[in-house]
């Protein structure tokens, strides 16, 4: 919270104490963040991709910029002083919308524009330019080394940013170019040599950049196909051979975007954008041979803990892992522009910061600090949309200890005590603990507990109103102004078994009216069973890839006796061409399509 703010808080209660008045229930509290600047009116917007530590202890990062031929971004510097200033300033020949940047050992930082340059290939000058690979001064004299040319022997659109390797030369990957994407080498004089040109077998659009592991070589993942048709974990050496060292199946993640880190204990960490348990993303971590591959957190359907992570992780001295979530946070019923989230070695989350809007929208990177703290920039909000600095210190506890229930398990039918208490006694007026849980088909929650005033802890009651069958293992979330904890919470049946279920509903295909369609436009999808619905119906879970993209309902039914149902597809406008997996699913099986969204 700003501090400004805080003081208006005191001097509120202040107030209510001199009237003889009770406050209302808090929610605000800092924990650990703080906003350390805001890019509205400084002269560029939309800080992306992770900061980096430069010359002198001063913080340096990049502004994108609108592609819009006039707007081409910018490079920002945060001084040790905490002093904020626009640095370099793209003006298309020298780049446009820069993607990050790399302090090289020589002293200057190194950087990649996604557009821009001065390209030889007519197809790279008719765009505005592949993009560019530059070295800058701490102060911000840039002078561009290589323009991209696309082509077989080069490569275009480098999105993601570079990675110094171990021979003082830098490497990355670029979105397209040289086949569905490349791999490149070049030194800190411009000279260039492309390692690898990607194939569908590889996986297409290496978007998150490389890193290079204990072994030498170099780690990255692929957005899309690959043997399994998610995207792919891939190994490169420095000659240039590529090993596929995991493919994703949606059950296991989808469509990874983020830079992978390779944690203290040798293994690949990672997250996906989509697939997992429930559609929204997960957290992996797979050894460098691709054994031991594991998911160490599913984000669930409603995002309490964040969905679609976009961005990558980094390792904090404490052991522990922190990343963002571009989407969702604490509490679910509040407004959440996304999160920074703590996740233990054991995979256990818990929730930071949650963005509302003034203090960011849509984080785009953390970084570990001299100091102990994590920074980052938010692409959006602030008070003019314009993007925001933050800074969290992550050893700063958490509003909410713990949450306990009582009994665990509980049965269902019946009702449960959970206490929720605080790490400090609440102030005067009390404060509000906002409570949730990912499923409520299992056992509901209120959406909120008051911690009295200098009390630490609170009680609520849980119910089990809806009848299940087995056990339900389920987690409530607490948290305070967007941060908190999660507890587990199960849930066993005392029904008796039910009848022998009718044979289970099998899909036999999953079509689409089209499946290459423009932005803007609808088609139909149509769901086939292998056997008529039974009495009472079938459900059909509906599932897709692209939220902000795709609109179709969740599910469908398919009347008793009938042997197919349909469902409209719409489609938002898209500036370059999307691809969303649809998936049709019952208890029994599943069947998936891809649609391809053009402009």
């Amino acid at each position: 919270m700003p501090s400004g703010r805080i003081c208006r808080i005191l001097a509120l209660a202040a107030l209510f104490v001199a009237l003889g008045l009770s406050p209302a229930p808090a929610r605000a509290a800092t924990n650990g963040f703080s906003v350390l600047h805001d890019f509205a009116g400084t002269g560029g917007h939309s800080p992306n991709g992770a900061l980096v530590w430069g010359p002198g202890g001063d913080l340096y990062g990049t502004l994108s910029g609108n592609l819009d031929g006039v707007d081409h971004g910018a490079i920002f510097r945060r001084t040790t002083s905490g002093a904020v200033s626009i640095i370099h300033t793209f003006s298309g020949p020298d780049g446009d919308h820069p993607v990050g940047l790399v302090a090289g050992t020589d002293g200057f930082l190194y950087g990649v524009t996604a557009r821009g340059g001065t390209p030889t290939n007519i197809d790279c000058a008719f765009v505005g330019g592949c993009g560019t690979f530059f070295r800058m001064t701490a102060t911000g004299v840039v002078t561009v080394l290589r323009s991209f040319n696309s082509g077989q022997d080069d490569g275009s659109w480098p999105n993601a940013g570079i990675v110094q390797g171990s021979d003082g030369a830098f490497y990355g990957t670029t979105l397209q170019g040289g086949g569905y994407g490349s791999a490149y080498r070049i030194s800190a004089t411009g000279s260039f040599t492309l390692l690898h040109r990607f194939t569908v077998a590889d996986g297409i659009n290496p978007e998150g950049g490389l890193i290079q592991a204990s072994d030498g070589n170099f780690y990255g993942v692929t957005n899309q196909y690959g043997p399994n048709g998610g995207g792919t974990v891939f190994r490169l050496d420095r000659a240039g051979n590529l090993t596929v060292v995991h493919g994703f199946a949606f059950q296991d993640g989808y469509q990874p975007k983020a830079r992978l880190l390779q944690a203290a204990d040798g293994f690949l960490y990672g997250t996906t954008e989509g697939g997992g348990p429930v559609g929204n993303g997960v957290v992996f971590r797979v050894a460098l041979d691709g054994t031991g591959f594991s998911i160490k957190h599913a984000f669930d359907q409603w995002g309490s803990d964040g969905f679609r992570p976009a961005t990558g992780l980094i390792q904090g001295a404490d052991g522990n892992f922190y990343g963002e979530s571009q989407d969702g946070g604490l509490g679910v019923y509040d407004n959440r522009s996304g999160d920074v989230y703590r996740m233990r070695p054991d995979g256990t989350v818990s929730v930071l910061h949650t963005f509302s809007g003034p203090d960011g929208r849509t984080p785009s990177g953390l970084v570990n600090g001299p100091d102990g703290l994590l920074y980052g920039a938010a692409l959006g909000g602030g008070s003019a949309g314009d993007g925001t600095l933050f800074r969290i210190d992550p050893s700063v506890p958490l509003p909410v200890a713990s949450v306990t229930f009582e009994p665990n398990p509980m049965t269902n039918g019946s009702t449960a005590t959970g206490t929720v208490t605080l790490t400090a006694p609440a102030p005067s007026g009390g404060i509000v603990v906002d409570l949730s849980t990912n499923n409520e088909g299992a056992a509901q929650v209120p959406r909120s507990v008051t911690v009295p005033g200098g009390s630490s802890s609170a009680t609520f009651t849980v119910t089990s109103d809806f009848v299940i069958f087995g056990t339900a293992s389920l987690l409530v979330f607490a948290s305070v102004s967007g941060a908190g904890i999660s507890a587990p919470l199960t849930v066993v049946s005392v029904s008796p078994p039910p009848e022998p279920s009718p044979s289970p509903v099998t899909i036999a295909s999953l079509t689409l009216g089209a499946t290459t369609i423009r932005g803007g436009t609808a088609t139909v999808g149509r769901v086939t069973l292998v056997d008529p619905a039974p009495a009472g119906g079938a459900e059909i879970s509906l599932t897709h890839t692209r939220p902000r993209i795709v609109k179709m309902p969740s599910s469908i039914t398919i009347g008793a006796g009938a042997s197919a149902g349909a469902f409209d597809i719409t489609t938002r406008h898209v500036k370059s061409t999307v691809v969303s997996t649809i998936t049709a699913g019952t208890a029994a099986s599943t069947k998936s399509v891809q649609l391809t969204i053009t402009p």
